[in-house]
């Protein structure tokens, strides 16, 4: 009778395509919170495994992926309902659930110091397609993507996507440099001893002072600027940091060289609405890294580069005759 009174109310139809069974896996996760919004839980269980009995199992376990998710939220409400008073208890809650899931302890063989506390970060974007690479000899350098291809001395190695490691496995064990992946939860593993793997936090915009996790901010070269400072850099420079949109959004292109990076392989050209989405998750960071005394400078021309929210100098500037 109450499946029946709530079926004929419609609140699980949401103009989806149904299952012979008359419910998708998306609709019984939407009558199940209903009805345990209103302390139904045994009927809505009851419910659920019958449905359920017909699904397949690939449909079953999005169904029981759904459940654990509405629980969770549940137990989450319930917990913040009793801790509503307790200012104490709160915050407690709070920080377990901000817990970071994998500690990694910082590589003692890096030595911020040795290096006068400056990191070189090195991008992807046109402005150093004639810049002179024998310039970054004998500084602490992080190459992103296939920057690496060009500084064999490059301490570390930064990369994000998944299909990168397939196609560039034999150079990148070629390189002397450490490899760090960053990685959301979800993407696809890397088991290789050579490789060690950043979690990623889901939200994009942020910062992390614990080594082993960082906020993506949509693009690695943003991750890799808490990785220098977790290193113990506190003088950053941002080379290939160009965040502009240049060319017609390409999602499978072969040749990128000359608009959006000084090389080729990217294999896409990025809407504006990317860059400018990017652009905005620096524009927080900035706080971050004055809180912490974290100098950034982007070293570039106010031509060459969109990414204007940090202190902009010229190559000259930084790498004297």
């Amino acid at each position: 009778m109450i499946f029946t009174t709530i079926q004929k109310a419609g609140l699980y139809h949401i103009n989806m395509k149904s299952t012979h069974s008359g419910i998708t896996q998306t609709k019984i996760p939407l009558l199940r919170f209903f009805m345990e919004s209103l302390n139904l839980t045994r009927y809505a269980t009851h419910i659920s495994s019958i449905i359920g009995s017909k699904m397949d199992p690939v449909q079953k376990r999005r169904v029981q992926k759904h459940q654990r998710a509405i629980q969770e939220a549940a137990k989450r409400r319930r917990q913040d309902q009793k801790n509503k008073n307790n200012p104490k208890a709160a915050a407690e809650t709070a920080a377990k659930r901000n817990k970071v899931k994998r500690v990694l302890p910082v590589p003692k063989d890096i030595k911020a110091s040795e290096f006068n506390n400056e990191c070189y970060i090195v991008g992807g974007g046109p402005s150093l397609t004639k810049f002179d690479w024998k310039k970054l000899d004998g500084k602490f350098v992080i190459a992103v993507n296939r920057s690496y291809e060009v500084l064999p001395d490059a301490q570390i190695v930064y990369f994000t996507d998944d299909d990168y490691w397939s196609r560039h496995t034999k150079g990148m064990l070629k390189h002397t440099g450490k490899k760090y992946r960053g990685r959301l939860a979800k993407r696809v593993v890397i088991k290789h001893p050579d490789v060690l793997e950043i979690q990623l936090q889901p939200q994009p915009s942020g910062w992390s002072d614990q080594f082993g996790e960082l906020y993506h901010g949509s693009n690695s070269g943003f991750a890799c600027i808490q990785l220098a400072a977790q290193l113990g850099f506190t003088t950053i420079y941002l080379l290939g940091y160009d965040m502009k949109h240049r060319g017609k959004y390409n999602r499978g292109a072969k040749n990128c060289k000359g608009t959006t990076h000084w090389h080729n392989g990217h294999r896409r050209i990025d809407p504006a609405t990317a860059y400018a989405m990017m652009l905005r998750h620096y524009q927080k960071m900035v706080a971050h890294a004055k809180q912490r005394n974290i100098n950034i400078i982007n070293v570039n021309t106010p031509k060459g580069t969109d990414l204007k929210c940090f202190p902009i100098k010229s190559f000259e500037g930084v790498f004297p005759s």
